[in-house]
């Protein structure tokens, strides 16, 4: 076994990986400087028909609620026999407790609130008669989110559906439309911190890895001085067993991580460390 290219790789591997980890370790205290930025707040509208939905998410709000606003203001025309249904979705419930209704002006339009409750579901009611352009029905109440992970980080907190008569013609006309309520999540403290885990966790493995490689070098190249003191006095088999048991460990680790490259200059170390058992 040439002891001399087993001490180079053993070096190579060392400071392969403890790059790696003071990139992982910059990349880190990024992760963590993002995570901890000052929170404001984070707004999302949809409209269609004259019916708007908007979001607000505050994030500054501690109890991660979502402010949904639905306004009812008529672009085209007046609006008669204008019924409103709220209902959550499945990614958040309702504070059926948070509605309220403005008007403007004041007393523009008649509007009767009621709520229906089909078992677990329930949903909110607003029928309005008859609504002019120049008048406004509004709307609001919070949601709260059942999770804060999605792909693109955003969640639809509620649904909106909504029918009416525009000179005397249905609206929309196949059928009552829907809108969903869609909060940006994306820069939520507990949303970044949750997207930045999984990351931070995997940086976290190459760091760790980077440790484990730089206490399994200097064991290693310690069994080397040893078993070539000229005093002739060396380690014991079941140490350089151990050892190398240690750099199978790692050396799965590293394939696991994907670093086929180090995995194989570990596999290369562990034969090496056997050969020294012989």
């Amino acid at each position: 076994m040439d002891r001399k290219r087993l001490v180079v790789g053993i070096i190579t591997l060392v400071v392969g990986i403890g790059v790696a980890s003071g990139v992982g370790g910059s990349a880190i205290g990024a992760e963590t400087q993002a995570v901890s930025q000052e929170p404001v707040s984070f707004q999302q509208s949809t409209a269609e028909n004259g019916i708007n939905v908007s979001t607000t998410y505050p994030v500054s709000n501690d109890s991660q609620a979502v402010d949904v606003t639905v306004t009812v203001s008529p672009s085209e025309a007046a609006i008669t026999n204008a019924t409103i249904g709220i209902t959550n979705s499945e990614n958040a419930f309702i504070d059926y407790d948070s509605f309220s209704l403005s008007l403007a002006p004041s007393g523009a339009a008649e509007v009767e609130e009621s709520l229906r409750t089909n078992g677990a579901n329930r949903q909110k009611i607003y029928d309005i008669d008859s609504l002019e352009t120049d008048e406004t029905v509004t709307i609001t109440f919070e949601a709260y989110p059942r999770q804060l992970q999605s792909d693109d980080g955003t969640l639809n907190v509620a649904r909106v559906n909504y029918a009416f008569l525009r000179n005397g013609v249905e609206v929309p006309n196949s059928g009552p439309g829907q809108i969903n309520a869609v909060a940006d999540m994306s820069d939520s403290p507990a949303y970044a911190a949750q997207s930045a885990q999984s990351r931070i966790s995997q940086m976290w493995i190459t760091v760790g890895v980077g440790v484990a490689v730089g206490v399994i070098g200097l064991i290693a190249a310690v069994v080397l001085y040893l078993t070539n003191r000229d005093s002739g006095s060396s380690i014991s088999r079941s140490r350089l067993r151990s050892v190398e048991n240690d750099v199978r460990d790692l050396q799965r680790r590293l394939s696991a991580h994907g670093d086929d490259q180090k995995a194989t200059a570990a596999e290369e170390i562990g034969d090496d460390l056997k050969d020294l058992r012989r």
